[in-house]
């Protein structure tokens, strides 16, 4: 297929993934991308499931040299839990640890192995919207001018400037209203006292300031990037802030962080990033969305990165199984449907307890801990590889859980709301067509997008 032109739009992981494979089975693939090779990237760390590199044939970071640390595990407070209340995520498991690592070298790693494979990349390339003929996208408008090829892969991220101008004949959902993203803040400072003394060294506190949804972690990292230890600090809110707003936080939470200390040692930037349910059409003749650009990664699930190479393997597929290179709607249909069955329907209503929180005050929420309604496995879903399955389940004290939501009306009615939603989702997840059908898939997406976007915050 080395005829046929691959333009892939931003270096967002899964679409550069993506064309790693295309490219190594004799496909045509370019990346377009805004910033410097050496800007690739953000000046923090991930935490990825370290089998999605084998899983795409690239290698391991410990197989060329990149430093990789285990994830510790997470405890978990509410606006004002005590250590009594406060809930730990254990990783029994093996397969269920992750890996942290710089997310610079990780770029590094994933540009090297797609140019091994035959990818072409372009930097100081900005896209500013699809070039259209008729219903078709078939190329990309830049700041560099026009591009034409036969299939457009959308990797420019949860704000993509090609998604955006799409036209809205094509049934793709544009720019994201508030809520669907979240404004991070992530920097490294010392470690002020000794590590072994922090018993819990990943802490995610809800809600810890007033006003709309935020929350914070700190991490007491060994060993990575040349540093001893150090702390790292994300703070994150539904509205933007800068910098220095995020700075004034962190000084608060120190009172109860002590090992949050006060030099900065990397980073401190404010990166939007999605936290919202995938978007319903990701296809149309000519084009794909994946990724951050098809808002596949949840900030409540982890970075996405291993969602986004496990879902490049679907595109990947789905472009090869066109023999006749006709790459539309109907011939993408594979890919969207694998994605929406293997994991869509899954990760789309952990976007439900993002909305729930956004309806819980900091009493009801320091409730929902101290009386033992949230536990550790409902906060599986933090974990990159897991979705709202992982949860599913009954025990024991279910019926005592059940008591306590319901001596608060307030919560009871947020809650069942929120269980009612997701119930939909699977519903719909079992009226997805196999083959495509596209006035079907309208109202099916019709359906999906309304009952995420009824709750939003106003």
């Amino acid at each position: 297929m080395g005829n046929k032109k691959i333009i892939i739009a931003g270096g967002g992981h899964g679409a550069m993934m993506c064309g790693a494979q295309l490219a190594k089975n004799g496909y045509d693939v370019t990346v377009y991308e805004r910033r410097k090779r050496e800007d690739m990237g953000y000046a923090w760390f991930d935490c990825v499931n370290e089998d999605i590199f084998h899983m795409v044939g690239a290698p391991h970071p410990g197989e060329v040299g990149i430093e990789w640390a285990w994830r510790n595990d997470i405890t978990f407070y509410g606006p004002n839990t005590d250590d009594d209340h406060k809930i730990v995520q254990r990783l029994k498991h093996p397969e269920e640890q992750e890996i942290i690592i710089d997310r610079y070298k990780l770029y590094d790693l994933m540009i090297d192995y797609a140019e091994k494979c035959g990818v072409k990349f372009e930097y100081g390339v900005t896209v500013e919207g699809p070039v259209m003929k008729g219903n078709r996208v078939v190329g990309i408008k830049t700041n560099k001018g026009d591009i034409k090829g036969d299939l457009v892969i959308d990797g420019c991220g949860c704000n993509s400037a090609l998604r955006n101008n799409l036209p809205d004949k094509l049934g793709i959902q544009k720019t994201p209203p508030r809520g669907d993203i979240i404004y991070l803040y992530r920097a490294y400072f010392d470690c002020p006292v000794d590590p072994d003394s922090v018993e819990d060294k990943y802490k995610c506190i809800f809600l810890p300031s007033e006003g709309d949804f935020n929350f914070c972690w700190t991490d007491v990292v060994k060993d990575v990037d040349g540093y001893d230890y150090f702390t790292d600090c994300l703070i994150a809110d539904i509205d933007p802030m800068t910098p220095e707003e995020a700075e004034r936080r962190a000084e608060d939470y120190r009172k109860r962080i002590p090992e949050l200390g006060t030099k900065k040692l990397k980073g401190g930037q404010v990166t939007p990033l999605t936290i919202r349910e995938p978007i319903s059409f990701m296809i149309a003749d000519g084009y794909a969305a994946i990724g951050d650009s098809a808002h596949m990664s949840m900030a409540l699930n982890g970075s996405g990165l291993s969602t986004g190479f496990e879902i490049s393997t679907f595109l990947a597929e789905a472009i090869m199984n066109d023999k006749k290179g006709e790459f539309s709607a109907k011939t993408l249909w594979p890919y969207a449907y694998k994605f929406w069955k293997k994991k869509g329907i899954g990760l789309a209503p952990i976007a439900f307890v993002k909305l729930l929180i956004f309806k819980l005050s900091h009493d009801q929420l320091d409730y929902a801990f101290d009386a033992g309604i949230l536990t550790w496995r409902e906060m599986t879903i933090t974990d990159d590889q897991h979705s709202i399955f992982q949860f599913l389940h009954f025990d024991t004290n279910l019926p005592k859980r059940g008591v306590a939501i319901a001596k608060d009306p307030m919560l009871l009615k947020v809650a069942l709301g929120a269980v009612a939603d997701a119930i939909g989702v699977f519903a719909l997840g079992a009226l997805l067509p196999k083959k495509y059908h596209k006035r079907y898939m309208r109202k099916w997406a019709k359906a999906y997008d309304w009952l995420f976007q009824h709750r939003l915050p106003k």
